[in-house]
């Protein structure tokens, strides 16, 4: 999503109970938030990418992979005592 390492965070709820398609075989839901990396054309993209991993790394059949994509405005985050935006000021 071309983000720095340093400005991303991963939330791994191990354990959770899931049920999608009426089934509890395994499955994830990811969400994706992210300040100006969120389009139609790059979701698709990424989306192939992603369920692509949770398929051959976790061994995820392709139809257990929901992933949402939220598009943040930069004064809705905040990081580091103040918003992204008021960051990017300076």
């Amino acid at each position: 999503m071309g983000k720095p390492r340093e400005r991303i965070a991963v939330e791994v709820v191990a354990g959770a109970r899931l049920v999608h398609g009426a089934t509890r075989l395994p499955a994830t839901v990811i969400s994706i938030q992210s300040i100006g990396a969120v389009s139609a054309e790059d979701n698709v993209r990424h989306t192939a990418a992603i369920t692509e991993f949770c398929a051959n790394e976790l061994s995820l059949p392709k139809d257990k992979v929901v992933i949402t994509f939220h598009d943040l405005s930069p004064s809705t985050v905040g990081f580091n005592g103040t918003t992204v935006a008021e960051a990017n000021k300076a």
